[in-house]
């Protein structure tokens, strides 16, 4: 059979059709919505929360209770401990003068430790001068000669044999106050939306809800966290365009009463032995939850690599807030161990530069009655062509120690 070879010609491309601008295509759409939401809602996963069930109603446990109020303003009271030290100013002769006479009697006894002797000096209060000083008269074998600054300790009475009309002074118990927020988050949709068919969603009104319910949480618990109260009174006065009177909650960081400045460095001393020195009324047994951002809680993993400087404990057996889905290690320092919880919120601003302790036995979310979380359904007006629903709540932080199971850890780097 005879082959032929001849040239061939290149071919001519195939015109591809263009798509005009007018022209509709059928999108590919995953039928899918990715909700790009940290899970930082911490405080929220700790609250003691109502389940419904289908012949019942029961609350689940939570570290955080929930408590309901009958007033705006509530209030409790708590005791805070006698100072049982002051601090001298200046002494000459028998005159005393001290930082506050307001916790001394006469009768009482002071002490200072003189580490030139290393004994103990004494001597008995005669008689209260004014708000700072008081006369005094020394006993033992050293005479009592405190230098500026020093430290005397607030020791037992010492009475005359048959004596008459003992001294005597009392202390109120602190009237500890705060005021329920109102807290609404909308959501609308025009009734053309609402019945409109959507990729990924059947019911595009509910992941809308869905979408707010997580920014009404978001923002609550930063006002649990943050918030602060009126100034005076129980109300704040509207301003130029929003007019009317308002209550606001005072949170967690302006209730605290302890305080530590780590003066930019953090140390395992620091952490071990001066935060609970701040924090003298947390002891044994008091279950302590820390807040903190990326940056202390990472510097504090760099720390965790001596064991012997650090107990860190990341398994189910003695971190308790596992239970709720929350993250966390375990911090012990001398008195009491903290669970370090890692907080979107604690990452921003001057925030990140600090650590927020509290007793979540010490605090309460409040709220009126029938005020708690709930939604409200179909709040628009009656000629409106849509739907508006909300989540609302009218809540407080309650202390009920008035913030001595609190600290505030500033500039740990």
């Amino acid at each position: 059979m005879t082959v032929y070879r001849g040239t061939v010609s290149s071919p001519v491309p195939q015109t591809v059709p263009t798509f005009s601008s007018t022209q509709h295509n059928k999108r590919d759409v995953l039928d899918y919505i990715k909700l790009n939401y940290a899970r930082n809602l911490k405080l929220i996963a700790l609250l003691e929360e109502m389940e419904v069930g289908k012949s019942d109603v029961s609350m689940s446990s939570g570290k955080i209770k929930k408590a309901e109020v009958s007033q705006q303003r509530y209030e409790c009271f708590n005791f805070t401990d006698w100072s049982k030290t002051v601090t001298v100013t200046s002494f000459s002769s028998t005159t005393l003068v001290v930082n506050s006479t307001a916790q001394l009697k006469i009768y009482d006894t002071l002490y200072y430790f003189d580490s030139s002797t290393g004994t103990s000096q004494s001597a008995r209060i005669d008689s209260i001068t004014d708000t700072t000083t008081c006369e005094v008269t020394s006993f033992g074998a050293t005479a009592f000669n405190p230098a500026a600054g020093t430290t005397l300790g607030i020791s037992a009475t010492a009475y005359p044999e048959n004596s008459v009309n003992p001294s005597m002074i009392s202390k109120d118990f602190d009237n500890v106050y705060n005021c329920t927020q109102i807290v609404r988050e909308p959501v609308a949709i025009s009734n053309t939306l609402l019945k409109s068919e959507f990729y990924a969603t059947k019911d595009y009104f509910k992941l809308l809800k869905m979408i707010n319910l997580v920014r009404f949480y978001e923002k609550i618990e930063r006002g649990f966290l943050f918030g602060n109260r009126a100034s005076s009174g129980n109300t704040t006065s509207g301003g130029a365009a929003l007019t009317s009177s308002f209550t606001t909650s005072r949170g967690l960081l302006n209730w605290a009463a302890c305080s530590y400045d780590m003066v930019g460095s953090m140390t395992s001393f620091k952490l071990k032995t001066e935060i609970p020195r701040a924090m003298s009324v947390c002891g044994e047994g008091d279950p302590m939850i820390c807040l903190a951002g990326f940056d202390i809680c990472g510097r504090i993993d760099d720390m965790v690599a001596d064991k012997t400087v650090y107990n860190i404990d990341v398994g189910d057996a003695k971190t308790t807030l596992r239970e709720f889905g929350v993250n966390t290690k375990m911090i012990r320092t001398q008195t009491f161990a903290m669970e370090l919880v890692n907080h979107q919120a604690m990452n921003e601003g001057d925030l990140a530069k600090c650590m927020l302790i509290f007793n979540p036995n010490n605090i309460e979310f409040v709220h009126l009655p029938d005020r708690d979380i709930h939604p409200n359904v179909s709040i628009e007006e009656n000629d409106r062509d849509g739907k508006i629903d909300e989540v609302i709540c009218e809540f407080g932080c309650r202390v009920n120690d008035g913030g001595q199971s609190i600290g505030l850890i500033q500039n740990c780097y």
